[in-house]
Formats: structure tokens, sequence, C-alpha cells
């Protein structure tokens, strides 16, 4: 578990402090290649790693598109990969260029170039660093158009790329606006189903650099978002997160741990991506609007610590009935487990056991005696 995006010094609050408190084990960090030279726009790798973040490195241009002088570029690359060699083991080649390319009038081709040059130079770099895809745009659902460019971009790759298996790593963008928490496993079958299609046949490892949702009501141009409660919020963490892991992901990033302000393509303050974060800026529109102070910690900043202390270390996720989760290593077991329409737990969850709710409150129960609901809980065998 892990953020998009950590700053050394955010301009509301310390980031790091909130992500470490939090449980974050991870974080993408942002390379921009801006006027001939890559800009490291969030806390410095060296510091991420001493404080124990695993980085992914996401090296793209801006604004995107291929950049001008790919000889600059690639001097650039190199010199930038060889720099981070002890900090940084993976490399992510752009992001989400069906949506940020195309709207500069770039196509798949394009964005094919673009990463067989990034990637044979971050191979002579950087041997044992492994490789993402660029994300898929993915806000609230894909479009026909999404995954035809994508196809596109695979079948170039296949016909371009001098290796045998030119990424080891893609990347599932998820945001949600309507509480269907099961489109994460959903999405994940779709892009495997993608790449198996297009000839991928080896082993590739499953991560989300961008997860979330929101709570209040965000403003919208082109869309009516509902309001979410912070409770909702926090409930569709915990099942966002146990349903993309349960789905094979390894690495799952929320978005932001503090609300930004006046982000995303609309640029409007309080729009979807202001409304993501864990804790309150208290600069925003609704922040101002209901007098939530800078700092205030959301439920979903409590059900994601909660969550990441259960989880951590168990490296494997079974599915032991419909939204029943089993979380081990070993003999460190728990499950995560909530029943939207009511109902009971199965036979192998049986006997005497810890109960912990998203918002951290405990009670010894015998299974028996519990009856699910809409409220994830952590259970754990005493």
């Amino acid at each position: 578990m892990g953020f998009m995006l950590l700053d050394e010094k955010n301009p509301f609050d310390n980031e790091l402090t909130y992500a470490l408190d939090a449980g974050a084990g991870g974080v993408r960090a942002p390379f921009w290649y801006l006027g001939g030279n890559f800009r490291e726009l969030g806390a410095p790798t060296d510091k991420l790693a001493a404080a124990g973040f695993e980085v992914i490195a996401n090296a793209q241009p801006m604004p995107p598109g291929p950049p001008g002088d790919y000889s600059q570029y690639k001097r650039k690359l190199r010199a930038l990969v060889e720099s981070k060699k002890e900090t940084v083991r993976y490399w992510q080649i752009g992001n989400e260029p069906d949506l940020a390319w195309t709207l500069r009038g770039y196509g798949a081709d394009d964005y094919v170039n673009f990463f067989v040059e990034s990637e044979s130079v971050i191979r002579e770099a950087c041997p044992d660093c492994r490789i993402a895809l660029a994300g898929i745009s993915n806000q609230y659902d894909s479009s026909s158009g999404n995954y035809e460019f994508y196809r596109q971009v695979l079948e170039g790759i296949r016909k371009r790329s001098p290796s045998e298996r030119p990424f080891e790593v893609f990347d599932v963008h998820l945001y949600t606006d309507d509480g269907d928490y099961g489109r994460a496993a959903r999405a994940v079958a779709d892009y495997r189903r993608l790449l198996s299609e297009a000839g991928f046949g080896y082993d590739i490892e499953f991560v989300s650099t961008e997860v979330g949702t929101y709570s209040g009501k965000p403003k919208s141009a082109s869309k009516n978002l509902p309001f979410q409660s912070e409770e909702f919020q926090a409930k569709m963490l915990v099942k966002l997160y146990t349903e993309l892991f349960s789905a094979g992901v390894t690495k799952a990033f929320w978005t932001n741990v503090i609300n930004v302000n006046k982000f995303g393509v609309e640029g409007q303050e309080g729009g979807f991506f202001d409304l993501v974060g864990l804790v309150y800026n208290g600069n925003g529109s609704y922040d101002r609007g209901n007098n939530i102070a800078c700092g205030t910690k959301k439920q979903a900043y409590t059900a994601y610590k909660n969550l990441a202390s259960k989880i951590r270390g168990k490296t494997k996720c079974e599915t032991v009935a419909e939204n029943v989760y089993k979380f081990s290593k070993g003999d460190e077991v728990v499950y995560v487990a909530w029943n939207d329409a009511g109902g009971r737990l199965p036979p192998e969850v049986s006997g005497r056991v810890l109960v912990t709710d998203y918002a951290g409150n405990q009670k010894v129960k015998e299974t028996e005696t519990i009856t699910l609901d809409d409220n994830p809980i952590f259970i754990e065998k005493q």
C-alpha cells in the first residue's frame, strides 16, 4: 500500500509524516522531462528509500507527447536511471497516454516509439530494474476507445521492441463514483485478457499506482457526481484495496494523502481529485464551507491505517467466499469480510475471533454470532 505522490513539504502539511503514520510502504515518484531536463517533482527518492518506501519512478515528457529531441532525451534518461540505481528498481514509461497524449493529437504509434526508445535506455542503464507500461486511463470506466488505443500500443510494442519481455509490470488505474468496488477485479481481468490477446503470455506483475474515491460532493462540468460521506469513502477504500489484492495486484497506491486544490482535467476548485485525499487541507471550498480545519483526518485515513496494519507482510490473498478474503503468510492470518446484503461467515472461519472494524473498534466474538453487513471487518482467530 502506498500513495501516488509524496512531497517533501506539502504546502498544507508534511505528507511524509502522514504516509508513514498511516503505514504506507510505496510511492509513485514523478520525473517530468521539461525544458530538456528531468525534474523530480515529489520527495527525493533517496529520502523516500531511507524512510522505507518502495519507489515506482514515472518518467514522462511534459507537456504530454514525444520529446522534441530523442537523442538529448535518451542521454538525460540514462543519467537519471544510473543516478537512481540505489533507490529505484521500478521505472514506468509515461502515464495514461490514451488520455494525456491523445488530447494533444498524438496516437498509439507515438507512444510506442517513446516506449521502445525509453525501454532500451533503461535496460542498459539498469539491467535488473523492472519496467512498467504506462497506466491506462480509467476514470470511472474504460471506454472501447481506451482499450483499442492500448491494443494498438501492445501490438506495436510486440513488433518493435527487441526484448522478449518488453515490460514486467502493468498498471491499473481505478477511480469510482458509484460504489461499484467490484469494478476493481473486473478491470484486472479485462487487462489480463487484453495482454493475452496481444501475445503477452509471460508472467506480468499487476500494480495500481492510482486508485481512489472521494468524500463530499465534487463539482463537475461534465457529470453530476453524487455526495459520498466520509464513512462511505472509508468503506470503499477497504473494499477497493481488498478487491485489487484478491485479483492479483501486488501494490496499490491511493491517489493523495492530503486533499489537493484546483487539480484535475477541469482544473476547478472542489473537483473530484480535490476530495480524494485522506486528510483535509483546510483550503478548498468544501473544507471552508464546512469549517474543516487543515490537518483534519478523514475516516478513510483511519481505515487505511487499520487495513495496512492488518495485512502488512502477508503475501498471499485468497477468496474464501463472496466478499470474504484471507490474507496470510505462514501461520499469520487475517480475514477481511463484508456482505452488502447481510450474511454469515463461511465454515472455514470459525471459533473465537478478534473482530476489528474499519474504524479500529475491537471485540472478541464467537463466529456464529457475527452477522456481516456492508461494513468491512478484520477477523483474527484467537
